[in-house]
């Protein structure tokens, strides 16, 4: 199981347990994001990546960046916050 599986184990759990009521429930997913380099010489390669969760819920679908998250000072937010973020985008 790579990192990607891993995360998307613990966020089909917190959906279950969070959105199960709702008559349209949200479908999160985490996946992996290839970027062109904006600065190319700090990279061996032209591209880095990014994993990101993305919510589909009321024909809407939004995203953000779970890794890395440069503008984080303390820390990492918890999925279960970011996915309530995502969700309220929503609605």
């Amino acid at each position: 199981m790579n990192v990607i599986d891993s995360i998307q184990l613990s966020v089909d759990e917190i959906a279950v347990a969070e959105y199960e009521n709702d008559i349209t429930p949200p479908k999160f997913t985490v996946s992996l994001l290839y970027e062109e380099c904006s600065s190319k010489e700090l990279f061996e390669t032209d591209y880095e990546h990014k994993i990101i969760m993305t919510v589909e819920h009321n024909g809407l679908a939004f995203s953000k960046v779970l890794f890395p998250c440069t503008d984080m000072i303390y820390g990492y937010s918890d999925l279960k916050d970011i996915m309530k973020y995502l969700y309220n985008r929503t609605m």
